[in-house]
């Protein structure tokens, strides 16, 4: 979980980066963050939403391919499921632990015009919380529905209440032989 995981938010990251420094030329577009945070306008040189893509179809080109086979075993399948829900919330780490810095101006030191920038968190942060995630993962279990097999958590709050969050790194127990 933690490999996988860490491994998409690097990719992330190195690829937001090297967009923010014009290092992949045409591939990153022109577009860079523009929305807003907390309510203030926000512009941000960098575009997570471009590493985000890349690294998805990067990553989770093969594990989509063992879904989509036929003749996959169950157990390449819930590995391959495993594997997209880390990678995933190993996207989403860069995404929310984005950092913004906020400038007032305006006459007499009001603050009639904020402006506001977001930077991504550094490799270093990055590491951090995913070792915490590692720390904290949730055990799933499998679930066949017919001849679909889902992944849900072992530990449910409420009957019916059993999917992984999108943002937690997931495990399940190897089985023994």
């Amino acid at each position: 979980a933690f490999v996988h995981a860490l491994t998409s938010a690097i990719t992330v990251y190195k690829i937001t980066e090297a967009c923010y420094n014009n290092d992949l030329g045409t591939y990153c577009g022109r577009d860079h963050y523009q929305g807003t945070i907390n309510g203030h306008s926000v512009i941000s040189p960098y575009n997570i939403t471009v590493g985000k893509r890349f690294a998805q179809r990067f990553l989770d080109d093969r594990p989509l391919q063992v879904l989509t086979n036929q003749s996959s075993s169950d157990w390449e399948k819930i590995q391959a499921q495993l594997q997209i829900h880390n990678n995933g919330a190993g996207r989403q780490v860069v995404h929310d632990n984005r950092q913004t810095t906020c400038i007032c101006s305006g006459v007499s030191g009001s603050c009639t015009v904020k402006t506001c920038t977001t930077h991504m968190p550094s490799i270093f942060e990055i590491g951090d919380i995913m070792k915490t995630k590692q720390e904290e993962a949730l055990k799933v279990v499998t679930v066949y529905e017919g001849s679909r097999i889902k992944l849900l958590l072992e530990q449910r709050t409420r009957e019916g209440e059993g999917e992984p969050p999108a943002t937690e790194l997931i495990y399940m127990a190897t089985p023994s032989n």
